[in-house]
């Protein structure tokens, strides 16, 4: 299982969790930070290599691969410490339930061939994990190559706490004018959070669901 590191309906599943603090908090993951602290340190570390002798550091990246080499080992500092500190800043999080548990992803997977509708109805009256509905809609999902899909269908979930939280996002581009900026998960409508008794382990469904992929 994966930490979830989670970018308003219409905004972004991190924020949607911000507004349910009875049931999750933000802390930062010990593995992520430590490794941030480190390209940090190298970021530095190289940086002070750089001014203790910047005329060989700067001939050796000109040596390697030329005059632009020779100028890049001079940001190259900058750039690896700046990654360092928006990756400790951005990118360290997690969420966790006040019980302790870690919230992990269960299910994530594009798709395009299956009706939004049928995905957010399956994640509300869903009542079992081995639902033979549940168990074939997940396996039409899967079935969508991983880079072809206008929707995703996500899951995060506690089993230590018997929390889940189930969303179908649309994937749109980050920058709309710029088709290559990449994608971002856009929540359309309020994510369906499940605790307790109407708690259902999607992860073991969406694993039963790859075996008859």
């Amino acid at each position: 299982m994966t930490d979830v590191l989670i970018d308003d309906v219409g905004m972004g599943f991190g924020k949607y969790l911000k507004t349910r603090p009875d049931l999750f908090r933000p802390e930062r993951s010990p593995i992520r930070t430590g490794i941030w602290i480190v390209v940090i340190l190298i970021g530095i570390g190289i940086g002070i290599l750089a001014i203790v002798n910047p005329e060989a550091f700067i001939r050796g990246g000109r040596e390697s691969v030329g005059v632009r080499g020779g100028l890049g080992m001079i940001v190259a500092p900058i750039l690896i410490t700046a990654l360092g500190v928006i990756g400790l800043i951005w990118w360290s999080r997690r969420w966790r339930t006040p019980g302790g548990g870690k919230m992990s992803t269960a299910v994530s997977s594009p798709f395009s061939h299956v009706d939004p509708a049928e995905a957010w109805a399956a994640l509300e009256r869903t009542t079992s994990a081995d639902d033979p509905a549940l168990i074939d809609l997940l396996t039409r999902i899967h079935r969508e190559p991983p880079t072809g899909g206008a929707w995703s269908f996500d899951v995060v979930h506690s089993p230590q706490d018997r929390i889940m939280v189930g969303m179908v996002t649309r994937l749109v581009p980050k920058k709309p004018n710029d088709p290559q900026s990449g994608v971002r998960n856009q929540l359309e409508r309020e994510p369906v959070v499940r605790v307790g008794d109407a708690y259902i382990d999607l992860k073991a469904a969406s694993v039963a669901a790859t075996k008859r992929v």
